[in-house]
């Protein structure tokens, strides 16, 4: 598993940014739209916490800033015909703190109202 990935960005595109370790390896990092607002500008210095996600027919790489996130886009995506990229939609829109407010509250109608990207 790909836990944390640390490294200099060297591109950036819609969804996802590519990550160039010390090493000289380069990750394609699937990340929300709250995060990219939040990017340094290319080769600056990137931290994301990680989550592989391996199908039959792909692998993608998502990346969160905080553990937290990534613990519930992890939750989220174990939700039934809840996929990566509404996961991350949802992240886009709410962060993890909002997240539990609104289910704690029973006003998941918000989160339905999350489109993927």
């Amino acid at each position: 598993m790909i836990a944390y990935i640390e490294g200099r960005l060297l591109e950036v595109s819609d969804p996802a940014i590519i990550v160039v370790t010390d090493g000289g390896v380069g990750y394609e990092i699937e990340i929300t739209a709250r995060q990219r607002q939040s990017l340094p500008e290319r080769g600056g210095r990137v931290a994301l916490y990680t989550e592989l996600l391996v199908r039959e027919d792909m692998l993608r790489l998502c990346g969160f800033s905080t553990f937290e996130e990534r613990e519930t886009f992890e939750v989220l995506i174990g939700i039934s015909k809840v996929g990566p990229r509404t996961a991350l939609a949802v992240l886009s829109a709410f962060s993890p703190a909002e997240l539990r407010s609104i289910v704690s509250e029973g006003n998941t109608a918000f989160i339905g109202s999350v489109t993927s990207w």
